[in-house]
């Protein structure tokens, strides 16, 4: 399973390597490498990154080897990822976690708005679901004093009465399917957080450049094509 962050963006311009910096202290970089592939016709530049996560979880840590253990409840990890960007279709993937790419994007824009300027894909349930093999879950929000989501689980999940009007209310968040793609059915989630979560490994895809973000595009090219 890997998951993929996609967003549109209206600008897009960074030429070599930029500092993320949060409060004084550095928190990340990304860097144009200069490297290009080709997928389906368009120019995919490729972007190298890292991102300091704050963790909050106790641990045991060894300052120096002078030094005993000790516990702390907070610290930073380094995360490094990859992002690409197809400039003729104004679209960029960041091939990590959702949670990791808002936060790394959300800073990115913030501290680079000249430079950079991003917004959310949004995925059309209702459009994605004429075209689906099947549904296997839909996450949704309701309106409810003990709890604020649901989740139904099992073929065909999105016809169920409360899943067709939380689509067609657009409180759907989440939507897994099997829909076919490069000849084979495959199981992909969309998310309203601008996410695709591939859940086959493309082994039949080895000979391409990455076949995650192959499959990500595809799913997007599927969609849009069919609007």
């Amino acid at each position: 399973m890997r998951s993929l962050t996609i967003r549109r963006f209206t600008n897009f311009n960074i030429e070599d390597t930029l500092p993320l910096i949060k409060g004084g202290e550095p928190i990340g970089t990304i860097s144009n490498t200069n490297r290009t592939f080709v997928m389906e016709g368009n120019v995919f530049n490729i972007y190298n990154c890292s991102y300091f996560l704050s963790i909050k979880d106790t641990i045991m840590v060894k300052p120096t080897e002078d030094e005993g253990f000790i516990t702390v409840d907070f610290y930073k990890k380094s995360q490094t990822f990859d992002l690409y960007v197809v400039q003729n279709e104004n679209i960029l993937f960041v091939d990590a976690p959702t949670t990791l790419s808002k936060s790394f994007l959300s800073t990115l824009s913030n501290q680079y708005p000249e430079r950079v300027s991003t917004h959310i894909f949004d995925f059309d349930f209702s459009i994605l679901g004429q075209y689906q093999n099947n549904a296997k879950a839909i996450y949704f929000s309701v309106d409810d004093d003990a709890i604020d989501n649901k989740i139904f689980f099992g073929n065909g999940v999105d016809r169920d009465d409360e899943a067709v009007q939380a689509i067609d209310n657009e409180n759907a968040t989440y939507l897994m399917v099997e829909i076919d793609l490069r000849q084979r059915a495959r199981t992909i989630g969309f998310s309203k957080k601008g996410a695709i979560v591939v859940y086959n490994t493309p082994n039949d895809l080895e000979t391409f450049e990455n076949p995650y973000l192959q499959i990500a595009y595809d799913a997007i090219d599927l969609i849009s094509n069919r609007r």
